[in-house]
């Protein structure tokens, strides 16, 4: 593989970089707020779960494995600045990690707003992925 161009070492920055501060963000909703089940939104399968003290664990241990998914996203940016290896394998994981979200999203929020931000976000990251797999498979292409 060749060096990425800048365009994509920013893009990759950039799109992953608000995907980390949305999670570091929804894992203290989630960890901390006295109403987690809104943390998606009205409709959800979350919601119907308002009040339940039962359920409350589960979200507070969601919002905890929230963070360590947004810090470890800071993580890999910040140690993926210098070796473009560290974003080959954040990238790879996230894929198949992010198709595994996508298949439980479906299922769990169909039909809500919330579904329809993820499928936004989706769509940016995908393109991200693609710009830097493309941009280290074919040199100075994009530079």
């Amino acid at each position: 593989m060749h060096e990425p161009p800048r365009w994509a070492t920013t893009a990759v920055l950039v799109v992953f970089g608000v995907i980390a501060a949305y999670d570091l963000a929804t894992g203290l909703w989630l960890l901390l707020a006295p109403e987690p089940w809104w943390a998606h939104g009205p409709g959800t399968a979350w919601s119907a779960l308002a009040g339940d003290p039962n359920a409350e664990g589960l979200f507070r241990r969601l919002g905890a494995m929230q963070l360590v998914l947004g810090a470890a996203t800071l993580g890999w940016l910040w140690l993926g600045r210098r070796d473009p290896r560290v974003y080959d394998t954040m990238l790879a994981v996230y894929a198949l990690c992010g198709g595994a979200l996508a298949w439980t999203d479906q299922a769990f929020f169909a039909d809500t707003p919330y579904l329809w931000a993820k499928r936004g976000v989706a769509v940016v990251s995908t393109a991200a992925m693609v710009g830097w797999y493309a941009a280290r498979l074919r040199p100075g292409r994009g530079s």
